[in-house]
Protein backbone atom coordinates (compact mmCIF):
# COMPACT_ATOMS: atom_id res chain seq x y z
CA UNK A 1 0.00 0.00 0.00
CA UNK A 2 2.01 3.30 -1.43
CA UNK A 3 1.29 6.13 1.22
CA UNK A 4 1.02 9.66 -0.38
CA UNK A 5 1.05 12.83 1.47
CA UNK A 6 -0.83 15.59 1.62
CA UNK A 7 -0.78 18.91 4.25
CA UNK A 8 -3.52 21.12 4.37
CA UNK A 9 -1.88 23.75 6.02
CA UNK A 10 -3.70 27.50 6.68
CA UNK A 11 -2.25 30.32 7.32
CA UNK A 12 -2.56 31.84 11.06
CA UNK A 13 -5.60 31.97 12.48
CA UNK A 14 -6.36 35.75 13.19
CA UNK A 15 -7.23 36.42 16.95
CA UNK A 16 -10.93 36.18 17.55
CA UNK A 17 -11.99 39.71 16.11
CA UNK A 18 -12.91 43.16 18.18
CA UNK A 19 -16.53 43.41 19.46
CA UNK A 20 -19.01 45.43 17.36
CA UNK A 21 -20.74 48.56 18.74
CA UNK A 22 -23.17 46.93 21.49
CA UNK A 23 -26.66 46.52 20.15
CA UNK A 24 -29.47 49.29 20.69
CA UNK A 25 -32.29 47.01 22.27
CA UNK A 26 -35.46 48.55 21.75
CA UNK A 27 -38.98 48.01 22.89
CA UNK A 28 -39.73 46.84 19.75
CA UNK A 29 -38.36 43.52 20.78
CA UNK A 30 -41.85 42.66 22.31
CA UNK A 31 -41.49 39.32 24.13
CA UNK A 32 -44.74 37.72 22.41
CA UNK A 33 -42.26 37.50 19.21
CA UNK A 34 -39.59 36.50 20.59
CA UNK A 35 -38.52 33.06 19.64
CA UNK A 36 -38.16 30.82 22.14
CA UNK A 37 -35.54 28.68 21.70
CA UNK A 38 -33.34 26.55 24.22
CA UNK A 39 -30.25 27.37 25.06
CA UNK A 40 -27.68 24.29 24.74
CA UNK A 41 -24.51 22.59 26.34
CA UNK A 42 -22.84 19.19 27.09
CA UNK A 43 -21.93 18.00 30.66
CA UNK A 44 -19.44 14.31 30.50
CA UNK A 45 -20.49 11.99 32.78
CA UNK A 46 -18.13 9.71 34.79
CA UNK A 47 -15.41 8.79 32.42
CA UNK A 48 -14.27 4.96 32.40
CA UNK A 49 -11.21 3.07 31.54
CA UNK A 50 -11.13 -0.32 31.01
CA UNK A 51 -14.25 -0.03 33.54
CA UNK A 52 -12.08 1.88 35.70
CA UNK A 53 -13.27 5.62 36.88
CA UNK A 54 -11.22 7.90 35.48
CA UNK A 55 -11.13 11.85 36.32
CA UNK A 56 -10.63 14.70 34.46
CA UNK A 57 -8.19 17.86 35.59
CA UNK A 58 -9.61 20.11 33.30
CA UNK A 59 -12.74 20.23 31.75
CA UNK A 60 -13.65 22.11 28.40
CA UNK A 61 -16.77 23.00 28.08
CA UNK A 62 -18.35 23.46 24.48
CA UNK A 63 -19.70 26.74 23.50
CA UNK A 64 -23.55 26.74 23.99
CA UNK A 65 -25.55 26.40 21.05
CA UNK A 66 -29.38 27.65 20.48
CA UNK A 67 -31.84 25.04 19.54
CA UNK A 68 -35.19 25.34 18.18
CA UNK A 69 -38.00 22.79 18.26
CA UNK A 70 -38.35 22.01 21.91
CA UNK A 71 -36.56 19.06 23.23
CA UNK A 72 -36.40 16.80 20.50
CA UNK A 73 -33.44 16.30 18.62
CA UNK A 74 -31.21 16.80 21.31
CA UNK A 75 -29.51 14.09 22.76
CA UNK A 76 -26.48 12.47 24.57
CA UNK A 77 -23.41 11.67 22.62
CA UNK A 78 -21.25 8.81 23.70
CA UNK A 79 -17.77 8.60 22.99
CA UNK A 80 -14.73 5.74 22.79
CA UNK A 81 -11.38 7.29 23.45
CA UNK A 82 -7.72 6.49 24.94
CA UNK A 83 -5.67 8.75 27.26
CA UNK A 84 -1.79 9.48 25.96
CA UNK A 85 1.09 9.80 28.30
CA UNK A 86 0.35 13.45 28.51
CA UNK A 87 -3.06 12.80 29.52
CA UNK A 88 -4.79 14.04 25.99
CA UNK A 89 -8.17 11.95 24.71
CA UNK A 90 -6.88 10.58 21.70
CA UNK A 91 -8.15 8.37 18.95
CA UNK A 92 -12.33 9.88 19.78
CA UNK A 93 -15.02 8.01 18.16
CA UNK A 94 -18.48 8.34 18.23
CA UNK A 95 -20.95 6.19 19.30
CA UNK A 96 -24.76 5.65 18.35
CA UNK A 97 -24.83 7.05 15.02
CA UNK A 98 -22.60 9.89 15.91
CA UNK A 99 -25.32 11.93 17.13
CA UNK A 100 -24.55 15.26 18.38
CA UNK A 101 -25.57 18.75 17.87
CA UNK A 102 -23.31 21.15 17.82
CA UNK A 103 -20.07 21.52 15.99
CA UNK A 104 -17.71 22.38 19.17
CA UNK A 105 -18.71 19.77 21.11
CA UNK A 106 -16.30 16.85 20.22
CA UNK A 107 -13.37 19.75 19.55
CA UNK A 108 -13.76 21.10 23.14
CA UNK A 109 -13.49 17.22 24.38
CA UNK A 110 -9.83 16.94 22.51
CA UNK A 111 -9.20 20.02 25.30
CA UNK A 112 -10.02 17.74 28.30
CA UNK A 113 -6.92 16.74 30.51
CA UNK A 114 -6.62 14.10 32.11
CA UNK A 115 -3.81 12.64 34.87
CA UNK A 116 -0.37 12.67 32.44
CA UNK A 117 2.22 9.51 32.67
CA UNK A 118 -1.27 7.31 33.12
CA UNK A 119 -1.87 6.01 29.24
CA UNK A 120 -5.37 4.28 29.04
CA UNK A 121 -7.31 2.51 26.85
CA UNK A 122 -10.95 1.70 26.16
CA UNK A 123 -11.90 4.62 27.45
CA UNK A 124 -15.60 5.38 27.21
CA UNK A 125 -17.95 8.57 28.45
CA UNK A 126 -20.99 9.92 27.39
CA UNK A 127 -22.17 13.95 27.20
CA UNK A 128 -24.97 15.03 27.77
CA UNK A 129 -26.94 17.90 27.02
CA UNK A 130 -28.28 20.64 29.12
CA UNK A 131 -30.95 22.79 27.72
CA UNK A 132 -32.71 25.38 28.84
CA UNK A 133 -34.90 28.39 27.73
CA UNK A 134 -32.81 32.06 27.95
CA UNK A 135 -34.92 32.56 31.20
CA UNK A 136 -33.72 29.43 33.04
CA UNK A 137 -30.04 29.84 32.27
CA UNK A 138 -27.69 30.73 34.34
CA UNK A 139 -25.49 34.04 33.43
CA UNK A 140 -22.23 32.62 32.68
CA UNK A 141 -23.73 30.10 30.21
CA UNK A 142 -25.56 32.95 28.28
CA UNK A 143 -22.49 35.33 28.38
CA UNK A 144 -20.77 32.22 26.75
CA UNK A 145 -23.12 31.78 24.14
CA UNK A 146 -23.61 35.51 23.72
CA UNK A 147 -19.74 36.16 23.36
CA UNK A 148 -18.64 32.97 21.21
CA UNK A 149 -21.67 30.97 19.96
CA UNK A 150 -23.24 33.51 17.86
CA UNK A 151 -25.98 35.62 19.98
CA UNK A 152 -24.80 38.91 19.09
CA UNK A 153 -27.44 40.01 15.97
CA UNK A 154 -29.59 36.85 16.25
CA UNK A 155 -33.52 37.16 16.80
CA UNK A 156 -32.69 36.38 20.67
CA UNK A 157 -30.29 39.41 21.27
CA UNK A 158 -32.87 41.63 22.97
CA UNK A 159 -33.59 38.51 25.33
CA UNK A 160 -30.24 37.93 26.15
CA UNK A 161 -28.50 41.77 26.54
CA UNK A 162 -32.15 41.83 29.13
CA UNK A 163 -30.58 38.79 30.84
CA UNK A 164 -26.61 39.67 31.02
CA UNK A 165 -26.75 43.15 31.85
CA UNK A 166 -26.88 44.50 35.63
CA UNK A 167 -30.25 44.80 37.19
CA UNK A 168 -31.56 48.37 36.67
CA UNK A 169 -29.73 48.83 33.63
CA UNK A 170 -30.99 51.69 31.27
CA UNK A 171 -28.42 50.69 28.44
CA UNK A 172 -31.20 48.35 26.76
CA UNK A 173 -33.35 51.00 25.73
CA UNK A 174 -30.19 52.37 23.68
CA UNK A 175 -26.70 52.81 23.41
CA UNK A 176 -25.11 56.34 22.69
CA UNK A 177 -22.53 56.11 19.41
CA UNK A 178 -19.86 54.39 20.32
CA UNK A 179 -16.55 57.54 19.31
CA UNK A 180 -13.66 55.16 20.26
CA UNK A 181 -13.48 51.65 20.42
CA UNK A 182 -10.04 49.70 22.15
CA UNK A 183 -10.05 46.22 21.77
CA UNK A 184 -7.57 43.49 23.86
CA UNK A 185 -4.30 42.31 22.63
CA UNK A 186 -5.64 38.51 22.12
CA UNK A 187 -2.32 37.10 20.85
CA UNK A 188 -0.88 38.39 23.91
CA UNK A 189 -2.78 36.56 26.21
CA UNK A 190 -2.09 33.23 27.85
CA UNK A 191 -4.39 30.16 27.57
CA UNK A 192 -4.14 26.54 27.50
CA UNK A 193 -3.85 25.07 24.16
CA UNK A 194 -7.54 23.95 22.79
CA UNK A 195 -9.45 26.10 25.13
CA UNK A 196 -12.22 29.27 24.31
CA UNK A 197 -12.78 31.67 27.77
CA UNK A 198 -15.29 34.44 27.86
CA UNK A 199 -15.77 37.38 30.05
CA UNK A 200 -17.70 40.26 30.08
CA UNK A 201 -17.28 43.47 30.80
CA UNK A 202 -19.78 45.57 32.95
CA UNK A 203 -19.53 49.39 33.14
CA UNK A 204 -21.73 52.90 33.71
CA UNK A 205 -21.05 55.93 31.13
CA UNK A 206 -20.63 59.33 32.73
CA UNK A 207 -22.11 62.56 31.09
CA UNK A 208 -19.04 62.88 28.93
CA UNK A 209 -19.13 59.35 27.29
CA UNK A 210 -16.47 57.83 29.59
CA UNK A 211 -16.97 54.55 30.70
CA UNK A 212 -16.88 54.33 34.75
CA UNK A 213 -17.16 51.37 37.12
CA UNK A 214 -15.35 48.96 35.05
CA UNK A 215 -15.53 45.36 35.83
CA UNK A 216 -15.66 41.88 35.01
CA UNK A 217 -17.95 38.72 35.34
CA UNK A 218 -19.06 35.71 34.70
CA UNK A 219 -15.35 34.87 33.65
CA UNK A 220 -14.20 31.60 32.72
CA UNK A 221 -10.76 31.30 34.87
CA UNK A 222 -9.38 33.28 32.63
CA UNK A 223 -7.86 36.41 34.65
CA UNK A 224 -5.53 37.69 31.82
CA UNK A 225 -8.34 37.94 29.80
CA UNK A 226 -10.48 39.79 32.17
CA UNK A 227 -7.88 41.99 33.23
CA UNK A 228 -7.23 42.85 29.17
CA UNK A 229 -10.91 43.27 28.94
CA UNK A 230 -11.80 45.67 31.20
CA UNK A 231 -8.77 47.78 30.29
CA UNK A 232 -9.84 47.92 27.21
CA UNK A 233 -13.72 48.68 27.39
CA UNK A 234 -12.56 51.53 29.98
CA UNK A 235 -10.41 53.19 26.68
CA UNK A 236 -14.23 53.51 24.79
CA UNK A 237 -15.49 56.74 24.60
CA UNK A 238 -18.92 57.59 23.39
CA UNK A 239 -20.97 60.81 21.93
CA UNK A 240 -23.03 61.00 25.34
CA UNK A 241 -24.47 60.06 28.26
CA UNK A 242 -24.81 59.16 31.03
CA UNK A 243 -25.72 55.32 31.26
CA UNK A 244 -26.34 52.55 33.78
CA UNK A 245 -25.85 49.21 33.66
CA UNK A 246 -23.86 48.59 30.52
CA UNK A 247 -22.29 45.44 29.40
CA UNK A 248 -20.61 43.46 26.86
CA UNK A 249 -19.16 39.94 26.20
CA UNK A 250 -15.76 39.53 24.70
CA UNK A 251 -13.86 35.89 23.93
CA UNK A 252 -10.91 34.73 22.84
CA UNK A 253 -8.77 31.61 21.84
CA UNK A 254 -5.32 30.27 22.93
CA UNK A 255 -2.81 31.48 20.62
CA UNK A 256 -0.96 27.67 21.27
CA UNK A 257 -1.49 25.15 18.80
CA UNK A 258 -2.72 21.80 20.14
CA UNK A 259 -0.56 19.33 17.73
CA UNK A 260 -1.99 16.09 16.50
CA UNK A 261 -0.76 12.76 17.68
CA UNK A 262 2.44 11.53 16.03
CA UNK A 263 1.19 10.44 12.71
CA UNK A 264 2.67 6.38 11.46
CA UNK A 265 5.71 6.71 9.27
CA UNK A 266 6.31 4.24 6.08
CA UNK A 267 3.73 2.66 3.52
CA UNK A 268 3.67 -0.79 3.02
CA UNK A 269 2.89 -2.52 -0.41
CA UNK A 270 2.93 -0.27 -3.29
CA UNK A 271 -0.20 0.29 -5.50
CA UNK A 272 1.45 1.19 -8.54
CA UNK A 273 0.64 4.88 -9.15
CA UNK A 274 2.80 8.00 -9.16
CA UNK A 275 2.44 10.46 -6.08
CA UNK A 276 0.56 13.35 -8.78
CA UNK A 277 -3.10 14.74 -9.38
CA UNK A 278 -4.54 14.68 -12.21
CA UNK A 279 -7.35 17.04 -10.44
CA UNK A 280 -5.20 18.55 -6.89
CA UNK A 281 -7.32 17.97 -3.71
CA UNK A 282 -8.97 20.67 -2.66
CA UNK A 283 -7.58 21.17 1.15
CA UNK A 284 -9.77 22.96 3.76
CA UNK A 285 -9.04 22.72 7.65
CA UNK A 286 -12.09 21.35 9.84
CA UNK A 287 -13.41 25.03 10.99
CA UNK A 288 -14.66 24.11 14.21
CA UNK A 289 -10.68 22.75 14.95
CA UNK A 290 -9.32 25.90 13.41
CA UNK A 291 -11.19 28.44 15.54
CA UNK A 292 -10.16 26.52 18.57
CA UNK A 293 -5.89 26.11 17.11
CA UNK A 294 -6.45 21.75 17.06
CA UNK A 295 -4.18 20.18 14.56
CA UNK A 296 -5.41 16.59 13.27
CA UNK A 297 -4.66 13.81 10.34
CA UNK A 298 -6.11 11.04 8.75
CA UNK A 299 -4.81 8.30 6.46
CA UNK A 300 -7.58 7.38 3.92
CA UNK A 301 -7.39 4.41 1.60
CA UNK A 302 -8.63 4.25 -1.64
CA UNK A 303 -8.81 2.40 -4.92
CA UNK A 304 -8.38 3.88 -8.28
CA UNK A 305 -10.32 3.37 -11.51
CA UNK A 306 -8.49 3.52 -15.15
CA UNK A 307 -10.10 6.78 -16.05
CA UNK A 308 -8.76 8.28 -12.85
CA UNK A 309 -11.53 8.10 -9.57
CA UNK A 310 -11.04 7.69 -6.77
CA UNK A 311 -13.53 4.75 -4.93
CA UNK A 312 -13.54 2.97 -1.94
CA UNK A 313 -12.49 5.50 0.37
CA UNK A 314 -12.48 4.71 3.82
CA UNK A 315 -11.07 6.05 6.77
CA UNK A 316 -7.71 4.15 8.19
CA UNK A 317 -7.19 6.13 11.31
CA UNK A 318 -7.97 9.36 12.27
CA UNK A 319 -6.32 11.56 15.31
CA UNK A 320 -6.91 13.15 17.39
CA UNK A 321 -10.66 12.81 16.56
CA UNK A 322 -12.80 10.98 13.77
CA UNK A 323 -14.30 14.34 11.98
CA UNK A 324 -10.52 14.69 10.92
CA UNK A 325 -11.18 11.32 9.01
CA UNK A 326 -14.47 12.59 7.78
CA UNK A 327 -12.61 16.20 6.62
CA UNK A 328 -10.03 13.99 5.04
CA UNK A 329 -12.87 11.64 3.00
CA UNK A 330 -14.02 15.17 1.71
CA UNK A 331 -10.47 16.09 0.86
CA UNK A 332 -9.94 12.88 -1.30
CA UNK A 333 -13.42 13.04 -3.25
CA UNK A 334 -12.65 16.35 -4.42
CA UNK A 335 -9.12 14.75 -6.53
CA UNK A 336 -8.59 12.33 -9.24
CA UNK A 337 -5.75 10.57 -10.54
CA UNK A 338 -3.87 10.46 -13.98
CA UNK A 339 -5.63 8.00 -16.69
CA UNK A 340 -4.11 4.39 -16.28
CA UNK A 341 -4.53 1.16 -18.19
CA UNK A 342 -5.56 -1.12 -15.16
CA UNK A 343 -6.04 1.80 -12.22
CA UNK A 344 -5.15 0.54 -8.82
CA UNK A 345 -6.55 -0.64 -5.52
CA UNK A 346 -5.15 -0.84 -2.10
CA UNK A 347 -3.98 2.71 -2.40
CA UNK A 348 -3.76 5.67 0.79
CA UNK A 349 -3.10 8.56 1.69
CA UNK A 350 -1.77 10.82 4.73
CA UNK A 351 -4.09 14.08 5.28
CA UNK A 352 -2.21 16.33 7.68
CA UNK A 353 -4.67 19.21 9.05
CA UNK A 354 -1.36 21.86 10.13
CA UNK A 355 -1.67 25.35 11.54
CA UNK A 356 1.05 27.96 10.79
CA UNK A 357 2.29 28.28 14.60
CA UNK A 358 1.29 31.72 16.21
CA UNK A 359 -0.86 34.67 14.73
Amino acid sequence: MSMLMLMVQVGATPPPPGPPPPPVVVEQFAAARDPQPLIVTYRGSQARCGGTPVSPVHVEPPVPFAHFGGQSGIAPLALRFRIDARGRPVSIDGVDGRNYQTADVIPSFVAWRFQPDEQRSECAITLYPVSQPIADTDQATLVRYFAAGGGYGSPMTAQLVRRIVPAGSDCIRGWPQLLTQVTPRFADLPGDPGTITTTAVAFDIDADGRPTDVRTFSGRDNVALDRAAAKAVAQWRYADGPRRGCAYPLWRSSSDTLGAPDAPRGGGAECGLPDEWATPPRLEFPAAYKRRRIEGWALIGFDVAPWGALGNLRVLHAEPTFEFGEAALGVARSATKPKSNQGASNCSVMVQFKLDRGY
